[in-house]
């Protein structure tokens, strides 16, 4: 070979070599140490009971062995950056492990440093943003979380996934969060008033829940009228929606507007008030038969008869002749004025319509009978039953229509049935029982009843006097 070509391969060999040493050698060791210390942060962030990995949280100081490796990898870690300042992965986790040692200041610079090597990678904005929450920063906090792009439904959806677990502080954490990406989210007042509701903090709830119809009304008017009602403030519930009919003359809630107005006008005896506002309702809403019901019975709280409210009621049937509620309000009406042909009648009708629907079937069982056609009620009872076994209602009727007969021995096996089928029976259900069984001369089980009234209601005075008669 010629001498001076050797001479040349032997210096482009040795110059290789030496570029080796100086760039490929560090990198090569640096992202060794990077990676081994990189593992042991992985390794604590996944298994270390009450650390959650994305978060900026402490391992507790009292687990010295953790710290220790932490510590450990924290020296792999600054290896691998001395060796190489540009290794992004080196300085993230370098954020996650002072980050586990409590230390978010230094937290902060080390993902700042990751943010300035790969600028368009979000992971280290993430980071960033839960490394000055610890620090107090929460402004810093959210303007890092919006460069990762994190959303108010982000943060919305992991308050979600806490509230289904009921761990609700954590879900109120998140839901914050979301506030630092948008602070007028309806959304996310509305889940922090449904979390202080669980939590039965009813006052922080309506304050959330007024947050929230301050940003976006329609969509949060229907848990703010619910939480004023919860709080006991009936006049704001008024007030909140006389605003929304004023404001909102195009919703596609207006009609449920309308009924829940008017039935609060009626529970305070402003009847005038209810006038008014279901006979603009049904101007507005000219073939809802429930209007005319509604405004019928605020005609007749007010006095002005049974032909004017009946004549309501006849409007909603001839608007649709199908539908169940004119008839039955005429039924009750007539149960009203205690003219139990009639409401028989009526509710006669109203099963007609409805025929799988118990409790129209319950309701006209109940008028035959005060029709005084016990043994047809006890019939139509008997229907029910058939159809639902386990309803208690039918089985509570029946054992009084059983009881009224003097069929005794019928009527305490329905009874007991109706208490049996019964999720939650009232003291009526045991007072019941109490009777049917005195009358029996089973005095001691007919005790056993009326003390089980008195356990749900300790003042109910029908309870009280039968006891003070039968231990005499």
């Amino acid at each position: 070979m010629n001498p001076n070509l050797r001479k040349i391969l032997i210096a482009i060999g040795l110059v290789t070599l030496l570029l080796i040493g100086i760039f490929v050698v560090p990198r090569g060791l640096s992202l060794y140490f990077q990676t081994r210390g990189g593992q042991q942060i992985e390794y604590v962030l996944r298994f270390e009971e009450g650390i959650n990995e994305l978060l900026c949280e402490q391992v507790s100081p009292s687990n010295e062995t953790t710290r220790e490796e932490v510590n450990s990898a924290i020296e792999d870690l600054n290896r691998a950056i001395l060796l190489n300042k540009n290794n992004s992965q080196a300085h993230f986790y370098l954020g996650k492990a002072n980050c586990l040692l409590g230390n978010p200041a230094e937290a902060v610079e080390n993902f700042e440093q990751y943010t300035q090597i790969r600028p368009n990678n979000l992971l280290g904005y993430i980071g960033l943003g839960f490394a000055y929450e610890q620090l107090g920063d929460i402004s810093a906090a959210g303007d890092a979380w919006k460069s990762a792009e994190l959303t108010v439904d982000d943060f919305n959806q992991a308050g979600d996934e806490e509230f289904r677990a009921d761990n609700y502080n954590d879900a109120i954490i998140w839901y914050e969060r979301a506030l630092l990406t948008d602070s007028n989210s309806a959304d996310t007042w509305l889940n922090i008033g449904k979390v202080y509701d669980a939590m039965q903090d009813y006052e922080t709830a309506l304050e959330a829940y007024i947050q929230a119809w301050e940003n976006e009304p329609e969509i949060s008017i229907a848990a703010l009228v619910e939480s004023y009602k919860r709080n006991g403030d009936i006049n704001s519930v008024k007030d909140i929606l006389e605003i929304m009919l004023e404001k909102y003359p195009d919703s596609n809630d207006r009609l449920l507007w309308f009924q829940e107005l008017g039935s609060l006008y009626l529970s305070q005896g402003d009847y005038d008030q209810a006038i008014e506002l279901y006979t603009q309702a049904i101007n507005e809403f000219v073939v809802n038969p429930d209007l005319h019901v509604s405004l019928g019975w605020a005609l007749y709280e007010r006095g002005d008869g049974v032909e004017s409210t009946k004549l309501e009621f006849e409007k909603a049937i001839d608007l649709d002749r199908d539908n169940v509620v004119g008839y039955y309000a005429i039924g009750l009406l007539m149960n009203r004025e205690e003219n139990f042909i009639e409401a028989q009648k009526w509710f006669g009708q109203a099963s007609e319509l409805e025929p799988d629907n118990r409790w129209y079937q319950l309701i006209f069982g109940n008028a035959v009978r005060n029709a005084g056609r016990l043994e047809k009620s006890i019939e139509i009872y008997n229907n029910i039953i058939e159809k639902h076994p386990s309803y208690d209602r039918a089985h509570l009727e029946l054992a009084q229509v059983l009881f009224n007969l003097n069929q005794i021995e019928e009527a305490k096996i329905s009874i007991e049935k109706a208490i049996q089928f019964a999720s939650s029976p009232t003291e009526w259900y045991f007072i019941r029982a109490g009777r049917i069984f005195e009358n029996a001369g089973d005095i001691e089980i007919a005790l056993k009843y009326y003390y089980q009234a008195l356990g749900i209601n300790p003042t109910n005075s029908t309870a009280l006097q039968a006891v003070e008669l039968l231990e005499e």
